[in-house]
């Protein structure tokens, strides 16, 4: 049986949600908020924001992008060598 090094990545962020859930098992969904926003920050760019689901979906609190954007920033040559590998 051959490990494929592809898979490595999808157990890094599998084992990091793991010690995330079991470290903080109530986070609030306030924080899916940001968890999205970044995703959409990587996946879709700032160039295109009427699409973000922040829009849609705005919630009783206003919602920043500030904290989403600066995560986004940081993990992006991360995302991006996964993206290419």
């Amino acid at each position: 049986m051959s490990f494929k090094i592809e898979y490595i990545g999808d157990i890094l962020i599998a084992f990091a949600i793991g010690i995330h859930l079991y470290h903080h098992p109530y986070a609030k969904v306030e924080e899916s908020f940001n968890l999205q926003a970044a995703h959409d920050f990587l996946e879709i760019g700032i160039q295109n924001l009427s699409t973000f689901d922040h829009l849609e979906f705005p919630g009783v609190v206003p919602r920043t992008f500030l904290g989403p954007l600066l995560i986004s920033i940081l993990s992006w040559p991360f995302h991006m060598i996964r993206v290419y590998l």
